[in-house]
């Protein structure tokens, strides 16, 4: 409303210095009365256009280098305008509003070198440039996005604006054309060291997740990409036309869940959380390679599951949805987990990967540590807050022979991250 009442009041300013010229020439007459009349004319006529000029017949167009990218990585955003007259623009400036999930800047493995220090990473984007095109229809403006943060990242408006060349009136226009950009969270290079496991109680042990077991073949099932030549099946291949491997008993018996747990991290450190999605991610594409069993099971607002088959087969939608991920203000649901755990066979190696450790969930995992699962928590946290009773907890856990590793600021900036569930 009040940029409306300014325009009226620009307007009628302008009219009445068009009528102070027309008086002045009819009442002074002569050569230089009426030249000044008809020279500042056809300026202010096309300063009186201004306010009115019609951006809504404008076709604005939003495109993007890629729609899917890592964090940490750059996108060029290109904006198209094409106009369908040859009006005269002395300047247009165009901005494009910049998301509030863009406020942050991941600038890779080094960002956790200031992990309890958020306000660092923060930055007042702003995407703005102006152009003169003149008569021209048809022309582009482009911005570039550095070390774009993980998330889905909505673009609604673009604000168009031009004046006079004297800045005495203005118009401007935004103009809603939504678009998404997805980026998933940033794959490190996992330094893998897992607890032996034996195949039967009292056996020796055998490393579950780096040699297979070749002598004990209990089945056969379809090729997974990074299987060995040696381990396909010729004679099943042939009569059901498709590649089939042999499958193990070391195989069918070895099973890794991931259960991360995103409650109650508002509250903490939100890089940390950032980190927590990225080891879980980085684990999943290590062991998704090789072709192992592996399950991934989410706590926050919503529970979400992710079977081994799913892993393999839509990890793109599994990315999308880390994606998204967000802290909630809930705390730790101690049914939820115990609900989830049950559901995993004996024996399953449980890696729970925590930004905020407390008594409850301290009671919950050592439960469960006696039903026979084999419990690794992985605790992401700030070296500043690794308080005495971080650290009773931490040894409690360790009674109770549950692994527990620590990743701070100085294990987090290394490029190969180290994942340890050994004692």
């Amino acid at each position: 409303m009040k940029k409306t009442a300014q325009r009226l009041v620009r307007v009628v300013q302008l009219c009445l210095f068009i009528g102070i010229l027309f008086a002045f020439a009819m009442f002074q007459g002569g050569f230089l009365s009426w030249f000044l009349f008809y020279s500042f004319t056809p300026i202010l006529l096309y300063m009186l256009i201004i306010p009115f000029y019609p951006f809504k017949l404008w076709d604005v167009q939003r495109d993007s280098s890629a729609n899917y990218v890592h964090a940490g990585s750059s996108v060029e955003l290109e904006i198209t305008i094409k106009r369908k007259t040859r009006f005269p623009l002395f300047y247009v400036m165009v901005e494009e509003f910049c998301p509030e999930t863009l406020r942050f800047k991941d600038i890779g493995d080094k960002k956790y070198q200031y992990i309890a220090d958020q306000s660092y990473y923060y930055e007042n984007r702003q995407f703005r440039k102006i152009l003169f095109p003149y008569f021209r229809k048809q022309f582009t403006v482009s911005f570039q996005l550095d070390h774009l943060p993980r998330g889905r990242h909505e673009f609604s408006t673009i604000k168009i604006s031009t004046g006079d060349p004297f800045g005495i009136v203005s118009n401007e226009y935004h103009i809603n054309t939504g678009s998404q950009m997805v980026v998933y969270p940033a794959v490190r290079e996992i330094k893998w060291q897992l607890r032996a496991n034996s195949l039967e109680e009292g056996s020796n042990p055998a490393n579950m997740y780096d040699d297979r077991l070749t002598n004990v073949v209990s089945g056969v099932r379809e090729y997974i990409p990074g299987d060995r030549f040696s381990w396909i099946d010729w004679k099943t291949t042939a009569r059901k036309n498709m590649v089939m491997t042999k499958e193990f008993e070391q195989e069918k018996d070895a099973h890794l869940a991931i259960l991360l747990l995103v409650n109650n991290t508002k509250s903490d450190l939100p890089m940390s959380l950032e980190a927590a999605i990225e080891l879980s991610l980085s684990i999943m594409s290590m062991m998704r390679k090789k072709g192992q069993h592996l399950s991934l099971h989410i706590l926050s607002d919503q529970e979400k599951h992710f079977t081994s088959q799913q892993i393999q087969s839509q990890f793109p939608n599994i990315q999308n949805y880390l994606a998204a991920l967000r802290p909630d203000d809930q705390s730790h649901d101690t049914m939820r987990l115990q609900r989830t755990v049950q559901y995993l066979p004996k024996g399953t190696l449980v890696l729970t990967i925590i930004t905020n450790l407390d008594q409850e969930l301290v009671d919950s995992l050592i439960a469960k540590k006696k039903l026979d699962y084999q419990l690794a928590v992985c605790y992401i946290t700030s070296e500043k807050q690794m308080t005495l009773e971080n650290q009773r907890m931490i040894q409690q856990l360790r009674l109770s022979n549950i692994t527990v590793q620590t990743m701070t600021e100085k294990d987090l900036v290394k490029e190969k991250w180290e994942v340890s569930a050994t004692r």
